[in-house]
């Protein structure tokens, strides 16, 4: 070593903790796309500082407009759900949108979407929208 003089090499560690993200994807719509048992959902990105880690998927909620029942267990403040699989959906975190299938004819749903890092975060505020009406309009 030069001039007898120990260099030393200090390194540093970075740690990211991930959490679930601390607010809802934005944007949330939904329309119904032609069919009359089915509705097109759409939502942006949850808030750069509020993801928490990388967005791995969403999940969508949905229930009938008047089932108090569902509504109740898809709490916008609270991001464990305990409502029936039906009434739930996942999509790929690179994906923005979902056809949820197999709805009621001219039915109105509520559907709330939540954003996933390692765990769950809050849903967004409820979108009511009707699937289409059923049969031939000639």
């Amino acid at each position: 070593f030069e001039n007898s003089k120990v260099t030393k090499l200090i390194g540093f560690f970075v740690f990211y903790y991930y959490t679930a993200p601390s607010s809802s994807p934005t944007g949330v719509f939904a329309t119904n796309n032609g069919s009359s048992t089915s509705l097109w959902i759409t939502w942006s990105d949850v808030p750069d500082i509020d993801q928490n880690g990388v967005i791995t998927s969403f999940v969508i909620g949905y229930w009938l407009k008047d089932d108090i029942e569902t509504r109740v267990d898809f709490s916008v403040s609270k991001s464990s759900v305990s409502s029936p699989a039906k009434r739930r959906k996942r999509a790929s975190g690179a994906s923005y949108n979902y056809v949820l299938e197999g709805l009621g004819i001219w039915t109105e749903y509520y559907v709330v979407i939540a954003a996933v890092t390692v765990s769950q975060g809050p849903f967004s505020e409820p979108y009511l929208v009707q699937t289409d009406e059923g049969g031939n309009l000639e």
